[in-house]
C-alpha cells in the first residue's frame, strides 16, 4: 500500500479482507479478482465470469456462496 501511495495508483487489485480494510483507511480505491472480473465481462473482454471464478475458488481463493451469488447476478449470470 506504501508503493500505491508512492506512485498516486488509482487503484490497488488486492483480494486480502484486512489489507482492503486497511487500504480503505488509508483512502486508496481497491478492488479483487472477482471485481476485475466483472469488469472484464462489462467490457466484453470475457464471455463469463462463472468458470472463471470457479477457476480461482480451485486455486485456492475463499470466496463464500453469498459472495459467488452476488459476483454473477452483478455479471448478468
Amino acid at each position: 500500500m506504501i508503493l500505491a501511495e508512492e506512485v498516486c495508483a488509482d487503484l490497488v487489485i488486492m483480494d486480502g479482507y484486512v489489507a482492503k480494510k486497511t487500504a480503505k483507511f488509508m483512502g486508496i480505491k481497491t478492488t479483487g479478482t472477482l471485481g476485475i472480473l466483472i469488469q472484464a465481462k462489462k467490457q466484453g473482454l470475457i464471455q463469463e465470469v462463472k468458470p472463471l471464478m470457479e477457476s480461482v475458488i480451485t486455486q485456492g481463493l475463499y470466496v463464500s456462496e453469498n459472495i459467488q451469488s452476488l459476483v454473477l447476478r452483478e455479471a448478468g449470470e
